[in-house]
């Protein structure tokens, strides 16, 4: 998995690519908390995510808590298929931002 982050004033956007599972996902959540922490809107791509599970889904659904617990905005952005199979599986497609 590779994560790269983009900076413009209070957005930031994440991309992601590779793998998320539950060997990636504490990569991901370290990488994810402090631009949580500060970002008014956290736009993360995952156009690049080759397989993703519900490890992956968990910390997607902690991020946008966190951000939304301090009124920021949590965009998930052109999902790959296998996420996007995961989100609809498991019910959460209606509750996130997802931009195509």
């Amino acid at each position: 998995m590779r994560i790269d982050l983009g900076d413009a004033t209070n957005t930031v956007e994440v991309t992601v690519v590779g793998e998320v599972d539950f060997g990636t996902v504490p990569w991901l959540e370290a990488e994810l908390a402090p631009v949580a922490a500060r970002a008014e809107t956290l736009r993360i791509r995952l156009a690049g995510v080759t397989f993703f599970d519900a490890a992956g889904a968990g910390a997607l659904v902690h991020c946008t808590r966190v951000c939304r617990a301090r009124d920021a905005r949590v965009v998930l952005v052109a999902p790959a298929a296998p996420v996007r199979r995961i989100l609809d599986v498991t019910g959460l497609s209606p509750i996130l931002d997802i931009e195509s």
